[in-house]
């Protein structure tokens, strides 16, 4: 299965000159653009479906046809998880629950963490290996593991003290961004490491795998490598994007009235 990621934030943060290295770089290539008018692009599946929502509405758009999910009494979706398209999570932060739903968007099952056997305040919730979710809880300010057959969550490593801007996940691992520019990983046995810093002023960050770090510094974005702690730029032409989309070396763009697809390639 593929495995998407979507790592999209906007905060403050000088690019000090000893980042820029000319030992690898990195390429965008367009292939292809479609009309599409949304509220919120939620990413594109391995298979290249893509899913947004207008307003209340949740769609997933295929080549032939489009599915639709209505809920009026959760209210805003907050995020989305798309990385198993079998069980696609919407998360309603405003009433902590959480929604999974089928590949044709029917409901499989529906989780209020107030009800928890230990009730969760959920900041974030991403999908996890075997069938589990993970999820920040603001209470306890640490990362865990939430089964949705059991209603239970296993706390995995210690708090996190420090404030943030971004918390994201795959299959595998969680990952924060603290306001001082350093990037964590943890994976499933709650082990930590510190996958990298970046620089001050950075307008834009997506983090594209637990490798390769795009951000925005100025009007240049710049790719940065965790394996050296160097940054190098890249050239392309994108400055209206209101989200991003990273899957199978695919990097899908959204711009309010269009969809885009860039090929990402190292050299």
């Amino acid at each position: 299965m593929k495995n998407p990621v979507c790592f999209w934030f906007w905060f403050a943060f000088v690019l000090p000159s000893w980042l820029l290295t000319a030992q690898q770089t990195a390429t965008f290539t367009f292939m292809q653009q479609k009309d599409l008018v949304a509220d919120q692009y939620w990413g594109t599946d391995g298979s290249g479906q893509l899913y947004y929502s207008k307003g209340s509405t949740f769609f997933k758009q295929t080549a032939h046809k489009i599915f639709q999910y209505t809920t009026n009494s959760l209210g805003t979706i907050s995020r989305v998880d798309v990385i198993n398209p079998m069980r696609i999570l919407l998360f309603f932060e405003s009433t902590n629950t959480a929604i999974q739903l089928d590949n044709q968007l029917n409901e499989m099952e529906q989780m209020s963490f107030s009800n928890a056997d230990s009730p969760l305040l959920v900041r974030y919730i991403g999908q996890s290996a075997q069938n589990k979710l993970w999820v920040f809880d603001s209470l306890s300010q640490r990362w865990g593991l939430f089964d949705p057959l059991t209603n239970q969550f296993r706390a995995l490593g210690l708090p996190i003290r420090e404030a943030f801007t971004l918390l994201r996940s795959d299959f595998n691992a969680v990952y924060w961004l603290t306001t001082k520019g350093e990037i964590f990983q943890m994976d499933v046995f709650g082990e930590t490491k510190l996958l990298g810093q970046l620089p001050n002023k950075v307008s834009a960050v997506m983090l594209l795998t637990a490798n390769n770090i795009l951000y925005k510094y100025e009007q240049t974005w710049m790719m940065f490598w965790t394996s050296t702690g160097n940054s190098t730029p890249i050239l392309w032409n994108e400055n209206q994007t209101e989200n991003a989309f990273f899957y199978d070396n695919n990097l899908t763009i959204f711009t309010r009235s269009e969809w885009r697809q860039y090929q990402f390639k190292i050299k």
